[in-house]
């Protein structure tokens, strides 16, 4: 080692704070970045492979004798570190040696499952390791596309004593037929409070385990009544997220049922039909600040021409989710974006901020499409009716994302909810809904809505060509910037978020402009910057 290398300050460190040190970057849990997004990103990015735990902490064990010696010397370091994928692309030495330097710590797996079958020596090597290992696991966090989900549900009905996070992700990883009886073989990981795979579980009680987790996501309900689920959930005090996929098989509680209270719920996310939703917002109780994803979904033939009985209960959605915001505390936080569309004709709608509070989408349902939509308009009422409370959260520095495919036969809830937004100076909308917004404003002008004029504050319009289907209609995008004019509320300045303009088009719109007196601005495709909140495309 050369004078000046040898005189770089972190080398005099001592050893409990470069092993402290090392330890942060063994960690394969905060590197593996698959637990945030929706898909995983590869080794392959260079920026995740440079920073994955496995290899800092490789590297970190090649820069000098002492590090090595001491890295050799702390198997906790490679414990923490197995990343499957990094080990993919090492041999079956390479492989063999990372668990071997593990000793008998305690394992963190994380990792992309890679691409393989039964011939692939990677393969072969995952069997015999999860074999020989699997008691040894304490956090197993993964993305699989590949491995046989057969080979998971024998492992998962073998006792996990260490597990403390179980997360297998991937487009098929279902388990439907793991039954409480055959998790574990029944017996209870001491310290498990993490699950993130689609199967069926029972609560019981006996199980101490249960009553330890703090985060369940993709838990399928669909042989729980509503009672037996909000019964099982009150056994969970410490749950801070909740994610519930599937349908009830009985919307009805057999008997009376107090709220249930999870002070320490952070995150629900509901995916199924609105009478699983409705006992979900009436009964939990979740902290102040709980975000909220409901996904609307009941799998019924297209041909069923009425509605079940039962489903006249989604009547009381407005109610519920009342319930569920009145023990929130949004009128603490501050919105940046807020999206609103209304989509009835391709059967969707979405209301949603920008930051995970609050998320209500309803697509391709019962609730829409059925009997020619005629319940859509009342379930849209409600849920802006339950909402608008929400509108002390918007502040002048919010952009307000706003998109109507038709004018609702109630439009006139729609209007009132829009009303509650006099602060939004940044308007993100497409020329179709702004016709529809002014064909709503006239039909009722006089009778809820008053001779009020929407969005006052508004003075920037970003135009995008959402709806790609209809031509750009100038004439409509100029009547509502002349009539803001002539009612002293005038607009600043108007953005075409898109390149597909004609020159005629342009030049017209300039005209527009130095006319009422506003600017003009349209994005080249050279210097379009995608983003996903503000995507042309619908969410």
């Amino acid at each position: 080692m050369t004078s000046g290398i040898q005189s770089l300050p972190f080398l005099g460190l001592n050893e409990d704070i470069l092993l402290y040190i090392f330890s942060l970057n063994a960690n394969a849990v905060d590197s593996f970045v698959c637990e945030s997004h929706s898909y995983p990103v590869s080794v392959m990015d260079i920026d995740y492979g440079r920073s994955a735990a496995l290899n800092v902490t490789r590297y970190s064990s090649q820069v000098c004798r002492e590090w090595r010696h001491l890295i050799l010397a702390s198997p906790t370091l490679w414990a923490n570190s197995l990343d499957l994928e990094l080990l993919d692309c090492g041999t079956d030495e390479w492989r063999n040696e990372v668990v071997k330097r593990t000793g008998n710590c305690l394992l963190t797996v994380v990792g992309t499952m890679p691409s393989m079958y039964e011939l692939f020596p990677m393969f072969q090597f995952l069997r015999d390791f999860f074999d020989k290992n699997w008691t040894r696991i304490r956090r197993l966090i993964v993305y699989d596309d590949f491995f046989n989900g057969a080979n998971w549900k024998e492992l998962l009905k073998r006792p996990s004593p260490n597990l403390e996070r179980l997360r297998i992700m991937g487009q098929d990883m279902t388990f439907d037929n793991i039954q409480d009886g055959t998790l574990f073989s029944g017996t209870s990981p001491r310290r498990l409070y993490d699950i993130y795979i689609y199967f069926r579980l029972e609560f019981d009680p006996v199980h101490p385990w249960y009553t330890n987790l703090c985060h369940i996501q993709n838990l399928c309900v669909d042989k729980f009544s509503a009672s037996k689920l909000l019964r099982g959930l009150k056994l969970l005090p410490y749950l801070e997220t909740l994610g519930i996929v599937n349908n009830l098989i009985d919307y009805e509680l057999d008997r009376p049922l107090a709220p249930i209270n999870l002070p320490n719920l952070t995150q629900l996310s509901i995916k199924s039909n609105v009478m699983t939703i409705i006992p979900m917002l009436k009964y939990l109780v979740p902290g102040p600040n709980c975000s909220l994803r409901l996904d609307d979904y009941f799998y019924l033939p297209r041909t069923f021409s009425s509605l079940p009985e039962t489903f006249e209960n989604y009547l009381d959605i407005g109610g519920a989710l009342s319930t569920f915001l009145g023990h929130q505390a949004y009128q603490n936080l501050t919105f940046h974006k807020f999206h609103y569309y209304e989509m009835k004709d391709r059967g969707k709608f979405n209301i949603r901020d920008d930051q995970g509070v609050f998320d209500i989408a309803l697509e391709d349902t019962v609730t829409i499409l059925l009997n020619h939509g005629e319940n859509w308009p009342d379930f849209v009422s409600q849920v802006n009716a339950a909402l608008s409370p929400l509108a002390c959260s918007v502040l002048p520095t919010t952009n307000l994302h706003l998109g109507v495919h038709d004018l609702p036969s109630q439009s006139d809830s729609m209007l009132a909810f829009f009303d509650n937004f006099k602060n939004v100076r940044i308007l993100e909308t497409d020329p179709k809904t702004i016709q529809i917004i002014g064909q709503a404003v006239q039909t009722h002008r006089g009778g809820q809505l008053g001779g009020s004029t929407l969005f006052p504050s508004v003075c920037h319009i970003v135009v995008h060509p959402w709806q790609y289907k209809y031509k750009v209609d100038t004439k409509e995008l100029y009547k509502f910037v002349k009539f803001r004019k002539n009612h002293a509320v005038p607009i600043e300045k108007v953005y075409f978020c898109y390149s597909s303009c004609t020159t005629e088009e342009a030049a017209s719109w300039r005209a527009f402009a130095n006319e009422l007196d506003f600017e003009v601005e349209f994005e080249s495709r050279a210097n379009r910057s995608y983003d996903v909140s503000d995507s042309d495309a619908w969410p």
